[in-house]
């Protein structure tokens, strides 16, 4: 499986049945759209569309830095 696939998977699982304040968008939808958006402005490095797929894991789960430090390089987990 490639890196950013498995930075969808662990996001969607981490971030599983969480609503955005809005109450309604899940954060599925909203990584999706996130993840979307960089790809139609032509982003392709890996390392940014995981980071697409995983910047409100720490902050909004119960995932560590360190978590993802260990699962994906540095310049992801940063």
């Amino acid at each position: 499986m490639n890196i950013i696939k498995s930075a969808e998977l662990l996001a969607k699982k981490k971030h599983s049945g969480q609503l955005r304040k809005d109450g309604v968008t899940t954060y599925s939808k909203h990584l999706e759209d996130v993840v979307g958006r960089l790809k139609s402005l032509g982003i392709v490095d890996e390392a940014i569309l995981c980071a697409g797929w995983l910047h409100d894991t720490i902050e909004d789960t119960e995932t560590s830095f360190e978590d993802l430090f260990r699962q994906f390089e540095s310049e992801i987990a940063e």
